[in-house]
């Protein structure tokens, strides 16, 4: 069984014991994506199928994920840390942000 099948299965059964309720994820080598999934619901009741363009808040668990994630991306000179956020955002089509729940478009 290849890796993103294992994967997706371990996605699935966390969904399905509520350990998670869904996410929305990809997995890319360089500018190639290898795989897309869109996994579970948008809500903790397991009621609305979460959508791909779904957008997350960034809770205190995400933050620390997030920054290492740019953190890499940086040292492998593919963004500097001054770079705005949109121009990170620049593969998604509408880019917003959630802030203290009202939306707003990337800067």
């Amino acid at each position: 069984m290849n890796t993103y099948l294992r994967l997706e299965r371990n996605f699935i059964e966390h969904i399905k014991n509520k350990n998670l309720t869904g996410l929305v994820c990809g997995v890319y080598q360089g500018e190639t994506e290898i795989c897309r999934g869109v996994f579970g619901y948008q809500d903790c009741a397991q009621t609305q199928p979460i959508q791909e363009d779904a957008i997350f808040r960034l809770a205190s668990m995400t933050k620390p994920i997030t920054a290492t994630a740019v953190l890499i991306a940086e040292e492998s000179g593919n963004r500097k840390t001054e770079t705005s956020t949109k121009k990170g955002l620049t593969n998604t089509v509408n880019p917003q942000i959630l802030l203290r729940s009202k939306q707003r478009k990337a800067k």
